[in-house]
């Protein structure tokens, strides 16, 4: 496969994944936000995944700005069922 070609591949996979989370996070009525994580201690700025949050009846998923859409779909699906399941995430 050709380095164009591996790249439009790459980008595709990208789309259905970004694509694929706006899904869920329409159907569980969930904002989806992104933060720079710049700030944060090296520790934890290079283990934050994602993270659910609820306050009243808003529910949040936060990730890292600049994380690949197919880590942070399947973490989302995670925190979402984990939060669903009435674990606190």
């Amino acid at each position: 496969m050709s380095t164009r070609s591996a790249t439009g591949a790459t980008h595709a996979v990208d789309r259905e994944a970004v694509e694929m989370l706006a899904a869920l996070a329409a159907e569980h009525g969930v904002t989806v936000e992104e933060w720079d994580t710049a700030s944060l201690e090296p520790p934890l700025r290079d283990s934050f995944m994602g993270w659910h949050n609820q306050i009243g009846n808003r529910r949040y998923l936060i990730f890292p700005k600049g994380q690949d859409p197919e880590e942070r779909l399947m973490i989302a699906r995670g925190l979402i069922a984990h939060a669903n399941s009435g674990g606190q995430a």
